[in-house]
């Protein structure tokens, strides 16, 4: 998890911010669900400590199908995708041998690794042509709906967003100061990415090397996959859906542990003023 945080996530946040021309201070949000590894305390303290400006929300368990926008629509485009590519492949391997002469009762389909090692990259990257469309990412986060709310940019920076957080005031004052509470900094834990980035190239400079692609695809000596049913949520439970009886228990322990206050940031929220979102 930490090769894919490194190699793949925080050069994507690096590339945006300079992209967008937003400021070193700004702050990156890593969307994950609950699997075991992802809430480790391991993974956890390595985040803060290696990336302090990078965000770690959580989807809580059982709801991907709801707030996970490549369950929600990206992976079913990519499967499709998928699938034509390989019945393409049959459609010319069977066409291929008929024009030969072969009858169709005689057809026998290549299955061997080494085949469909060679086909795999061309089906992958028709997957990824179908979904490198802003339209279908945009809309997925759309998708993840729940009530009158989405995940879309425009819902929750919307002014009834805003509004129901507040309100959040007296409905539920408990987890109304649990999100506004704040993202709480270590002492000398404040690194902007453009200093933790600059830290990272100073060091590769002192060590003599450099992270190249193939690092990626190295495992170190400690670096095991293991899939515990019982750590998860019960056998065949590999993705850790069913971790919850209680779903925003996650998400409200992630915020009362240091994360930054999403609400705070989506209301722009003032102890003393709040009048602009009432009544």
């Amino acid at each position: 998890m930490q090769h894919y945080v490194s190699h793949i996530a925080v050069p994507y946040f690096r590339r945006k911010i300079k992209e967008l021309g937003l400021p070193e201070s700004q702050r990156c949000i890593l969307y994950l669900d609950v699997w075991s590894v992802h809430r480790s305390a391991e993974f956890r303290n390595w985040l803060q400590r290696t990336y302090p400006w990078v965000i770690l929300q959580y989807c809580p368990g059982g709801c991907i199908s709801l707030f996970q926008p490549c369950d929600a629509n990206i992976n079913r485009v990519a499967k499709e995708a998928i699938r034509r590519a390989a019945l393409d492949d049959i459609i010319k391997e069977t066409t291929s041998q008929l024009e030969s002469g072969i009858t169709t009762e005689s057809i026998i389909l290549d299955k061997t690794i080494g085949t469909l090692r060679d086909r795999t990259p061309g089906w992958l990257l028709a997957a990824w042509k179908a979904v490198n469309k802003r339209d279908l990412v945009v809309k997925s986060w759309e998708m993840c709906t729940t009530g009158d709310f989405n995940l879309s940019y425009e819902s929750l920076t919307s002014r009834a967003a805003r509004q129901a957080i507040v309100d959040m005031r007296s409905t539920d004052p408990l987890f109304f100061a649990e999100i506004t509470s704040g993202r709480v900094e270590e002492p000398g834990n404040t690194t902007t990415y453009q200093e933790d980035e600059e830290r990272s190239e100073a060091e590769d400079e002192e060590s003599g090397s450099e992270d190249s692609e193939d690092d990626f695809f190295k495992l170190e000596d400690d670096d095991v996959w293991t899939e515990d049913a019982d750590d998860i949520g019960g056998e065949g439970d590999v993705d850790g859906d069913a971790i919850m009886a209680d779903p925003p228990r996650p998400v409200r322990e992630c915020i009362k542990k240091g994360r930054q206050s999403v609400a705070e940031w989506l209301v722009g929220y003032q102890a003393d003023d709040s009048s602009d979102f009432e009544g």
